[in-house]
């Protein structure tokens, strides 16, 4: 049994390949099977180290880079039109930042590193979804990509250690933070952009099975990376999968006071019984509001134009003579993108980098709205919704959290918002066909 259907699927992914009229046509096929398997691996290992996304993306790239040589005016970055053009002006800017710089060396550094990890993922995720099998795989992949780390985390609960690479539970203040594999409690960050993505998954289980066991089937899901998600006790992680989840519903699935008191029960809770990190008196303690966000403003206020230069929080910093009590004095960004593109990249930066994410975020929202309204049945239209609010979470964590220039989660966050685009493209044209 397992042997006929490991020879089936192998049929199915060579006939394409037997059957094409065209070298062209092979090769087109060729690629964009490596721009798939690529990011598939990019989806499923991203947590494990640095060495699955970077060969995930490399190979997805190459795929990318052929199709777009043989077959770009079929692409969805030629159907994305003028919008595309606010991406590849952020880019430049970005690139412009790079030498207009108080320490080029960071700024180079900060760019590089993001070129095919983090910059053209967006790209990846814009040509990955074709059809509407395409978006249900990554939802499942998502999914089991969450469920194993879950697993994981559950497990490194219990023993103390993870399973995968046998990293310790991460001690602060006598409590106990789970890591998951990837050794900090930044996988909270990292399944704050999973979750809502995984949410999905009930639309993926067979509609015929009653509501009561698509339920279970998918808290049993979602109930392991969860309980890393609250395990890890990461603040800014937490917050933007709680939002994420709440402007889903509000949005898509109709504004309800009980899920409003709900959450607002649900903060209360977190702000003054919750974990000793979540709560009020801790939080006003942190030194985002004594140090790190008040040397951010200096740092701007001493070139509020165009900024210090990209990746140069730390020494735009340290050339006021400003000093670090609470934090280390090699901290490389202020816990919030946002302001780390002020002070880095000028106000001029900050207003490309919400142009750019706002109209492609309203753009996808206005396609997701209008082909809900006019084609309630069509489930695709509602998965990615889902990564719509993945990536809206996404803006919400790095109000308190991360660098904007951590690859792992830069790329994966521009891959959530390429396949939003790409997969509102393809429905529009099947629409349309």
């Amino acid at each position: 049994m397992a042997m006929s259907a490991i020879s089936l699927a192998c049929r199915k992914l060579l006939d394409p390949l037997l059957n094409a009229q065209s070298t062209r046509e092979r090769w087109i096929y060729i690629f964009t099977l490596l721009l798939h398997v690529g990011f598939y691996v990019y989806i499923l290992f991203s947590a494990l180290g640095k060495a699955p996304r970077y060969i995930g993306s490399l190979v997805s790239l190459t795929g990318l880079l052929g199709y777009y040589a043989l077959d770009y005016n079929n692409s969805n970055l030629k159907r994305l039109g003028a919008l595309k053009w606010i991406y590849f002006i952020f880019l430049a800017y970005l690139l412009f930042k790079v030498f207009h710089n108080i320490h080029i060396s960071n700024g180079w550094y900060g760019f590089k590193t993001n070129i095919h990890q983090g910059f053209a993922l967006l790209f990846i995720g814009l040509e990955i979804v074709k059809n509407h099998k395409d978006i249900v795989r990554l939802i499942v992949l998502f999914c089991i990509a969450g469920f194993y780390q879950g697993l994981d985390g559950i497990y490194q609960w219990f023993t103390g250690v993870d399973f995968i690479n046998g990293y310790e539970v991460n001690r602060w203040h006598g409590g106990v933070r789970l890591t998951g594999s990837m050794k900090t409690p930044r996988i909270g960050n990292y399944l704050s952009l999973v979750v809502p993505m995984a949410m999905g998954f009930w639309w993926v289980l067979p509609q015929h099975w009653s509501r009561l066991t698509r339920f279970g089937m998918l808290v049993l899901l979602l109930f392991p990376p969860i309980f890393l998600l609250i395990g890890s006790q990461t603040r800014s992680g937490i917050l933007g999968a709680f939002c994420a989840v709440l402007i889903f519903f509000i949005l898509f699935q109709g504004f309800s006071w009980k899920q409003l008191i709900l959450a607002s029960g649900v903060a209360i809770w977190a702000l003054f019984w919750g974990f000793k990190r979540t709560a009020w008196e801790t939080l006003m303690q942190d030194p985002r509001f004594s140090e790190v966000w008040p040397h951010a403003l200096a740092v701007f206020k001493s070139a509020p134009i165009l900024g210090v230069g990209l990746n140069s929080y730390n020494p735009g910093v340290h050339s006021l003579g400003l000093e670090f009590v609470r934090e280390s004095s090699f901290l490389q960004h202020p816990h919030n993108i946002y302001l780390q593109f002020l002070c880095e990249m000028g106000i001029v930066g900050l207003i490309i980098l919400l142009v750019f994410y706002g109209s492609y975020l309203m753009w996808s929202l206005d396609k997701m709205r209008h082909g809900l309204k006019n084609s309630a049945k069509n489930k695709a239209w509602i998965m990615t919704a889902c990564f719509w609010a993945s990536f809206l979470g996404y803006m919400v964590t790095a109000i308190s959290g991360h660098d904007f220039f951590r690859t792992w989660w830069l790329g994966l966050a521009l891959s959530i918002l390429g396949v939003v685009m790409g997969s509102c493209l393809t429905l529009i044209k099947q629409h349309k066909n």
